[in-house]
């Protein structure tokens, strides 16, 4: 048999559930945006990469209406405007908040690429390789350009400029 709530419980509980109600919708939102997909047959990958979605604005919102929540029950605490009973709702409804945001960044962690997006990663990253030597095989090219003209000029196959 469950506990009856007492009428003061059930107004925190009412409270808080209004509260959050913004911090839940992002919450349903983020995980909607977990799943998402583009393209299709062998070219299907995710709408937002791992970091788009562990850096997204949501998240962000997440965070800031939470604070929001707590800098008000910590303002009712200080003026004794929140008791007992309405702190241990709003520990309890935090925590659920908190629990539902740490699933939702493990499922996006733990998200397993599509096969197009590991191809598109390998050439994403075979390009970051050549870019970043780029300037590397510049030098060595004048440097080597440098000591054939000078083996050239010594040999006096080519004129002194």
């Amino acid at each position: 048999m469950a506990k009856e709530m007492s009428t003061e419980q059930w107004e925190y509980e009412m409270l808080f559930d209004e509260k959050f109600h913004l911090v839940e919708d992002e919450l349903l939102w983020l995980e909607t945006d977990v799943k998402l997909e583009k393209g299709g047959w062998i070219f299907k990958s995710h709408l937002y990469s791992t970091k788009e979605l562990l850096e997204s604005p949501r998240i962000h919102r997440i965070y800031s209406i939470s604070e929001k929540i707590g800098d008000d029950v910590r303002h009712w605490a200080a003026n004794d405007s929140l008791g007992k009973v309405g702190y241990d709702v709003y520990g309890r409804k935090r925590s659920q908040v908190n629990k539902k945001l740490r699933a939702i960044q493990n499922k996006i962690e733990e998200r397993k690429p599509y096969k197009w997006e590991i191809i598109v990663s390998i050439f994403d990253d075979a390009s970051n390789v050549i870019m970043r030597l780029m300037p590397t095989v510049g030098k060595l090219l004048k440097l080597a350009i440098k000591l054939i003209d000078s083996e050239l000029k010594t040999q006096k196959l080519l004129p002194k400029s």
